[in-house]
């Protein structure tokens, strides 16, 4: 089994991400941005705060280091598909 966190970056700290030689931005919202917004909104009310130290042991122990934070979204599956947009006006 291979797991993996995906950090969304919202705005106004967006833009300081992606620096860091373990951050890797791989896409950019062009729509659906109401589900992402919805994932926010569920990350406020489930108390959490910031977890950015469940990040290490993620990458060590998988999800299994979030089992005392029942709350926290997870994806179920996902895959690639093939954007219909012109790449360089994005």
């Amino acid at each position: 089994m291979c797991t993996f966190a995906v950090f969304i970056a919202f705005e106004p700290h967006g833009s300081g991400l992606g620096n860091a030689d373990h951050e890797t931005p791989f896409g950019q919202v062009v729509e659906g941005l109401e589900v992402l917004t919805k994932l926010q909104e569920s990350s406020e009310q489930s108390g959490y705060g910031d977890l950015t130290h469940l990040q290490d042991g993620l990458v060590r122990n998988g999800n299994s280091a979030a089992a005392d934070f029942p709350k926290i979204d997870r994806i179920k599956s996902c895959k690639v598909v093939e954007a219909d947009i012109d790449h360089d006006e994005v």
